[in-house]
């Protein structure tokens, strides 16, 4: 039993209420978020368009996979990833995204995931022109595919959908050195750019390392990103660590970079992994809840997010009950009630957020608004037709605390 002062209520009473009613939710939905993640409902949010283009003149496919809530947020503009090799690539950086996402890590994101369509080799394989380097059989067309992707991909996607104008390119393999061509010769198109055991051979190599050398000469002020990612790959390895060391010697502060080792992967696993630690790590210093609570100024910090992505962030409830839990635990309730009102900003139907906010205000002693969240939390509850168990957990101790607060 709670004992509240009707006047004023004793700061730290409430915290006992989230442990014993939030935690089991929060297993719950993540019980829930993995079988959501996994299963074959991921092609029920994608849709294939197809492009004649003319660079050169010939048909590509593209794959458009839309984040949850997409149709329900008409208002909401969303970031892109763009990928190569959708045939193989796609589901998996599905995947990933979603589990990122609703972790609170990144972004809810938009994935075009570009067709190969049988001409990867010609696509994705830079013009070659030096004799020696022509011996090697690998010279393609790749000019004509990053210019079809800037000239008739792009522009599509954003017409059709509701994008903002931030991107990122992943690619694997033959598609991580296009991924490195196009950041040499257009470092503003994206964001970021990920190459997963980019192929590196000798020849390509030379082309590559003289193409970046170039650009970065050229961009002192960059504020792109380049990561890229090999695994057990002796043949790659050599070309991997010249295009390092450039990065390393030659980069500006200004642009993010990585090139890192995956001990035991071979050539095909890096694909997942890469992308994985990539999005992970591009996003990690920004948009986790926590490096808005790190920030000291939760509102300041969700508005800045809004203007470099085009997006203000929105969090699954588990995100926000994590961080708000660890506020509260350890009396930040200053920043405890902010991260709680923007629970309810984000997620006003759910009783949770309320719940939560309530104890905020209750751990500083405001009763009036403690009162309020109470209500508004009860009254979603008693208007939803088929409430959750967890729902039925919270609500009796929801209407014992009503009635000690001197509600209804």
């Amino acid at each position: 039993m709670f004992n509240f002062n009707k006047k004023k209520l004793k700061p730290g009473h409430m915290l006992l209420l989230v442990l014993a009613v939030i935690i089991p939710t929060t297993i719950q939905s993540n019980h829930a978020r993995a079988e959501q993640t996994l299963g074959p409902q991921n092609t029920a949010r994608t849709i294939t368009h197809t492009i004649q283009s003319q660079f050169p003149e010939q048909q590509r496919h593209i794959s458009v996979h839309l984040p949850k809530g997409y149709a329900d947020n008409a208002d909401t503009r969303y970031p892109v990833l763009y990928i190569l090799d959708a045939e193989t690539n796609m589901d998996f950086t599905i995947a990933v995204v979603d589990f990122l996402s609703e972790g609170g890590q990144i972004p809810a994101m938009i994935i075009v995931g570009i067709h190969a369509d049988g001409t990867r080799d010609v696509d994705y394989l830079p013009k070659l022109t030096d004799p020696e380097s022509l011996k090697t059989g690998l010279s393609g067309e790749a000019n004509h595919f990053l210019t079809s992707i800037e000239n008739e991909v792009i522009p599509l996607v954003q017409k059709t959908y509701r994008t903002t104008d931030f991107r990122l390119i992943s690619g694997h393999s033959y598609g991580g050195l296009f991924v490195t061509y196009a950041l040499t010769q257009n470092p503003k198109l994206f964001a970021g750019y990920f190459a997963q055991s980019p192929y590196f051979m000798e020849a390509i190599t030379r082309f590559s390392l003289t193409r970046l050398d170039v650009m970065l000469q050229n961009n002192p002020d960059m504020q792109g990103a380049y990561f890229m990612t090999l695994g057990n790959e002796p043949l790659l390895a050599k070309g991997f660590a010249q295009v390092g060391n450039l990065l390393k010697d030659k980069a500006p502060k200004s642009m993010l970079y990585a090139s890192t080792h995956q001990s035991g992967r071979d050539h095909m696993q890096t694909r997942m992994i890469g992308i994985y630690e990539a999005l992970e790590q591009y996003f990690a210093k920004d948009w986790p809840i926590i490096a808005a609570i790190e920030s000291g100024n939760i509102t300041a910090h969700f508005d800045g997010l809004a203007s470099k992505y085009g997006t203000r962030p929105r969090y699954e409830l588990n995100a926000f009950v994590q961080a708000i839990q660890g506020l509260l635990q350890t009396g930040k309730v200053g920043p405890g009630t902010e991260l709680s009102q923007e629970f309810v900003n984000q997620h006003p139907d759910s009783p949770f957020s309320h719940f939560l906010l309530f104890n905020a205000y209750a751990m500083g002693g405001n009763r009036d608004n403690a009162l309020r969240e109470v209500n508004a939390a009860i009254k979603i509850i008693d208007e939803t037709p088929e409430p959750s168990m967890e729902m039925k957990q919270l609500y009796p101790q929801l209407k014992q605390v009503q009635k000690q607060l001197g509600g209804e």
